[in-house]
C-alpha cells in the first residue's frame, strides 16, 4: 500500500518512507486557497502549454514548463523545508549540493489513455545499481483520483535491476487532495494514468536532481542573469546560481557578485 502522512511529516519520516517503497504522498502540504491562487498564477501561461503529439507525451496531455517565473507562489515551495529536508536525506551524500532539474505542469485531458511506465532517472543512460540521481514531486491542484489520471506508481520498483520492466498490474495509484504531495525517486516506475472522467486532471510537478548531472530543463535559459538577480537567494542557488565544490560551475558567481 502507498504510504500517506499528515502534513506535519518530516522530512525524515518522509526519506524513509522513500527509501523503502520509492513513492510516498504527504496530505495538504499546502492549503486549498494556496493551490488555487497557483492555478490563478498559471492560468494566462496554458494557453502557451505544449499539447502532446505521440503515444508517450499523450495527445489530451498538456505540458507547461518555467515555472519559476511564472507562478511565484509555486516557486516559494521549491523551498519548502519539507522539499529541501528530504533532499537533503537522499541526494545530498552523493553531491556537493543539489539543483532543480525541472517544473512542469502537467494537465491530462478527459479520455486520454495511461502513459507508458517509465523512470525519469533513464534519461542518463546510466544503468543501475547507481546512486539515487533524482528526488519528485507532484502537487495535486485537482483531485487526483483513480478515474481522472492520477499517477501510477510501482511500489518497490526502485530496488529493481535494469532487466525488470513494471506492468500496469503492478502499480498502484497516488490518489490525493488538492494541496497534497506525491513525492517519488527518479528510479521508480511511474506514469500517468487512464483518464476516464469528464475533466481533466492538473498537477504541477518539480524534480531535483545531483548538482553535477545536468538538468533537465535548462534554468540559465529560463531565468538568466538578469531575471535571477529578482528571484529570493535560496531559489537562485536552486537553479543553478551557486558554486558546488571544489569549482563547479563557478562562473554562476557572477549573478550573486553584481546583485
Amino acid at each position: 500500500m502507498l504510504r500517506y502522512f499528515g502534513s506535519q511529516a518530516g522530512a525524515d519520516e518522509v526519506a524513509n518512507a522513500l527509501t523503502a517503497q520509492g513513492a510516498v504522498v504527504v496530505e495538504n502540504v499546502i492549503s486549498r486557497p494556496t493551490a488555487e491562487q497557483i492555478r490563478r498564477e498559471l492560468d494566462p501561461w496554458m494557453p502557451s502549454a505544449y499539447l502532446g503529439q505521440e503515444a508517450f507525451l499523450g495527445f489530451k496531455t498538456r505540458r507547461l514548463g518555467g515555472l519559476t517565473i511564472k507562478s511565484p507562489t509555486f516557486a516559494r515551495l521549491l523551498t519548502h523545508p519539507l522539499m529541501l529536508g528530504v533532499c537533503d536525506r537522499l541526494l545530498l551524500p552523493h553531491c556537493s549540493l543539489y539543483q532543480l532539474a525541472y517544473t512542469q505542469v502537467i494537465e491530462i485531458g478527459a479520455g486520454e489513455p495511461a502513459q507508458t511506465l517509465h523512470r525519469d532517472d533513464i534519461i542518463y543512460s546510466i544503468p543501475p545499481p547507481h546512486p539515487e540521481f533524482e528526488v519528485l514531486f507532484a502537487l495535486a491542484l485537482t483531485e487526483f483520483t483513480e478515474e481522472n489520471g492520477a499517477t501510477r506508481i510501482a511500489l518497490g520498483s526502485h530496488r529493481w535491476g535494469s532487466d525488470r520492466v513494471a506492468y500496469p498490474a503492478e502499480t498502484v495509484p497516488a490518489a490525493m487532495s488538492v494541496g497534497s504531495v506525491l513525492f517519488f525517486l527518479g528510479s521508480t516506475w511511474h506514469g500517468g494514468g487512464h483518464n476516464r472522467s469528464t475533466s481533466s486532471r492538473l498537477g504541477v510537478f518539480a524534480k531535483y536532481s545531483l548538482g553535477h548531472l545536468r538538468q533537465e530543463e535548462n534554468q540559465f535559459l529560463i531565468a538568466p542573469p538578469e531575471v535571477a538577480r529578482t528571484l529570493a537567494p535560496e531559489l537562485r542557488a536552486l537553479i543553478g546560481y551557486k558554486m558546488g565544490t571544489p569549482y563547479l560551475g563557478s562562473c554562476s558567481q557572477i549573478v550573486d557578485a553584481a546583485h
